[in-house]
């Protein structure tokens, strides 16, 4: 007799297990979004951007400077940044890592390297930060620059 109870309970809890465990919702076709093409899909301008050089907020100086900036990332590996003051800021190829939360990107002009963070990414918008170093003739300067971005009109 405990042995029928023992085994009656068992079966009724994997009986409750499995049925709520089972995906009340069955889509047979979700629609998968890929950074990839979502990167690529559109050209992207700064909504919110933050600069800081050598520890210092400059956001203001380099909004002043440049204007709003423009990104694009081309299907074919390249990418342009473009100033609303300037024009072409910078231009080069980029990769995304395998996971696609990290893009490589080397400016065709100086040969830099740059590992910039894809901290998030929708279509309507693409959350970028990134930290180079440049010399000013006397120290190194570390600049890190973060901000969002959405889809230019």
């Amino acid at each position: 007799m405990k042995k029928s109870t023992f085994f009656s309970i068992l079966v009724s809890s994997l009986l409750i297990i499995v049925l709520a465990s089972c995906d009340k919702k069955n889509d047979d076709n979700p629609v998968v979004v890929n950074t990839l093409d979502l990167l690529t899909d559109k050209n992207w301008v700064e909504q919110n951007l933050s600069f800081s050089e050598a520890g210092h907020d400059e956001t203001a100086a380099y909004s002043l400077i440049y204007g709003d900036l423009t990104v694009m990332f081309n299907a074919n590996g390249s990418y342009f940044v473009n100033s609303q003051n300037y024009g072409i800021l910078t231009e080069g190829t980029w990769v995304i890592s395998e996971d696609q939360t990290m893009l490589t990107a080397t400016d065709t002009n100086t040969s830099n390297v740059f590992n910039i963070t894809i901290v998030s990414i929708s279509s309507t918008s693409l959350g970028l930060q990134f930290m180079y170093t440049y010399n000013n003739g006397l120290i190194n300067v570390n600049v890190f620059i973060e901000g969002t971005f959405v889809p230019a009109d």
